[in-house]
């Protein structure tokens, strides 16, 4: 339901499991430019299938060895 708010917008997914890779990837695909953060690469978490379809999306960026704090 929220994805749909946000859908167009810019969003940032944090994790790199499955889960998260299938939320950005529906995203990108609503038109967000989407940004995930990981600590390790995504090859170490995420279904090989995934992770090719996630490189190869022009509006999906990963930030690996990153994360999120408190201001």
């Amino acid at each position: 339901l929220e994805a749909r708010r946000c859908a167009g917008a810019p969003v940032v997914v944090v994790g790199g499991g499955n889960s998260a890779g299938q939320a950005a990837m529906y995203l990108a695909e609503k038109g967000s430019p989407v940004c995930i953060v990981v600590r390790r690469p995504l090859e170490a978490t995420m279904s090989t299938y995934l992770v090719d379809r996630i490189e190869s999306h022009p509006r999906v960026k990963v930030h690996v060895g990153t994360t999120v704090t408190d201001r």
